[in-house]
């Protein structure tokens, strides 16, 4: 399954991780961006239904990208420090 996605995602160096005052982490700006920057790109290994189903995938990383397709992190693989989702 081919696809144009990073292995990781990215962020802009600009941006910070801190804690949240709602729930867990966010993302912040530490400096002014310009109105057609890209700031996030998101990265990650491609999952369909049936994997998901057979655990393959985090569930706490997925975001559905196609109608039957979402990129998010493997189940083996433990969260990085810049997991902000």
């Amino acid at each position: 399954m081919a696809a144009p996605y990073r292995d990781r995602s990215w962020l802009d160096p600009r941006l910070a991780l801190r804690k949240s005052l709602i729930r867990g982490k966010g993302l912040v700006a530490t400096q002014s961006f310009g109105v057609d920057e890209v700031v996030v790109v998101f990265g990650g290994t491609l999952f369909s239904k049936e994997d998901i189903a057979a655990g393959k995938a985090n569930n706490r990383t997925l975001m559905q990208v196609d109608e039957d397709l979402w990129l998010g992190d493997p189940a083996n693989q433990p969260l990085g420090e810049d997991y902000f989702l």
